[in-house]
């Protein structure tokens, strides 16, 4: 199967290819910001559904950074099994395919609710690691949102699980954190009807998605996501798409004021607790 798309000035040209083997889909997007001769920021996504969704997190990403920066060239592409933990992924194989600047690792959304899972995280982690460090590769770390309470495993904790467990692990391997996760939480305290999660409690609706895209380009590109104009052509309204960039940009600040590792689950509210959202980025809790 396949669909097209790519960034050329700033505008949209081009294509994104996706391909399907049995369960595994990969998929690859050439977003090229200007035309001039500078060698392209090469990166590749792992993980499953919650980078795979919507088109894909480095698709929308990507056409973010394009839209803030267009001077930046940009090659992205993912490898993403649905429902599945990276040690279920041939990891050796994909890196085999390219080479790669940037590598993010994104893991279950369980990863970090148990300790048996917590460790099979670590490991599979740690594996991948000295696989992309060995190829001169940088490892960065996805961190995956909390499930809403519409999910039977929500637990009031489990987004101060989820941000120990990505801030410690990247603290100990040297890896960076996109933190994802704590954009919900800031992006829920603002708006608490926002519906980033679909019925399911788990999977991200279209607004989700966004926020997951552009508190990745601003992390990974060192872009200002509100500089941007994309919105998914049309699929988030412009106010929306306008609060979610701002968020992205808070929660990133947020994570590199804290050297992008710090405990990141006390600069969240719990959700209900109707904090004022301002006061988490604002703090300067590390």
């Amino acid at each position: 199967m396949g669909r097209f798309m790519s960034v050329q000035g700033g505008g949209f040209r081009g294509r994104l290819r996706a391909r399907s083997a049995g369960k595994v889909l990969a998929a690859g997007i050439a977003v090229v910001l200007g035309f001039g001769p500078a060698a392209a920021d090469r990166l590749l996504f792992i993980g499953n559904s919650y980078l795979q969704d919507g088109g894909g997190v480095h698709v929308h990403a990507a056409a973010l950074a394009s839209s803030a920066a267009p001077e930046r060239r940009i090659e992205v592409a993912a490898s993403t099994v649905r429902g599945s933990r990276l040690d279920e992924q041939d990891i050796s194989a994909t890196l085999a395919r390219a080479p790669y600047d940037t590598v993010v690792l994104q893991g279950h959304s369980t990863a970090a609710l148990t300790e048996a899972a917590r460790e099979r995280f670590r490991t599979a982690v740690r594996r991948a690691h000295r696989e992309i460090a060995a190829k001169g590769g940088q490892t960065v770390l996805y961190m995956t949102p909390a499930y809403s309470a519409a999910h039977p495993r929500h637990e009031p904790e489990m987004f101060s699980r989820i941000s120990e467990e990505y801030t410690t692990l990247g603290r100990e391997i040297g890896a960076a954190v996109i933190p994802v996760g704590l954009a919900y939480e800031i992006a829920y305290a603002r708006r608490p009807d926002i519906g980033l999660h679909q019925p399911d409690g788990s999977h991200a609706t279209a607004r989700g998605i966004y926020l997951a895209a552009a508190t990745t380009a601003a992390a990974l590109f060192d872009i200002d996501p509100t500089a941007a104009a994309y919105a998914m052509d049309g699929a988030i309204p412009r106010e929306d798409a306008a609060f979610l960039r701002t968020v992205a940009a808070d929660a990133v600040g947020r994570a590199q004021g804290c050297g992008g590792r710090g405990p990141l689950a006390e600069s969240a509210p719990a959700r209900g607790a109707r904090i004022p959202a301002d006061d988490i980025v604002a703090s300067g809790r590390c």
